[in-house]
């Protein structure tokens, strides 16, 4: 892969878009597309679509694909600190344990580990 577009694939790949806050992945990716589209565009259900006129005798070709993530939402501070987390999307919970996030705040982007609490200490509901 080339230098230019390796570039924008590392960076949309770094661009947070968890369910219901795609916003700023679409528009890198429509930013990345205009010089190849005819049109780019946000559509009435949120969609980013690039179009390109191709030959009239060509066939019409389509591509989709997603634009959300997998996302954690914070929830809740406890007294010590800890955030409590919902689940955005169709993660699987046991997966998210010891894997590292970024939790976007108003004062910038704060980097932090899933954990959970220790067996010994866990309510029956945990």
């Amino acid at each position: 892969m080339e230098g230019d577009h390796r570039e924008f694939l590392e960076s949309l790949l770094a661009t947070a878009t968890p369910s219901g806050f795609e916003t700023s992945g679409q528009r890198r990716w429509l930013e990345y597309l205009k010089p190849y589209a005819d049109e780019t565009r946000v559509d009435d259900y949120g969609n980013a679509v690039a179009v390109h006129e191709g030959r009239d005798n060509g066939p019409s070709i389509a591509l989709a694909g997603h634009g959300d993530e997998i996302g954690l939402m914070v929830r809740d501070i406890d007294d010590d600190g800890f955030l409590k987390l919902t689940r955005i999307g169709g993660s699987d919970r046991t997966v998210t344990r010891g894997q590292g996030v970024t939790v976007h705040t108003d004062d910038g982007p704060v980097e932090g580990v899933v954990g959970q609490t220790a067996i010994h200490l866990r309510d029956r509901g945990e």
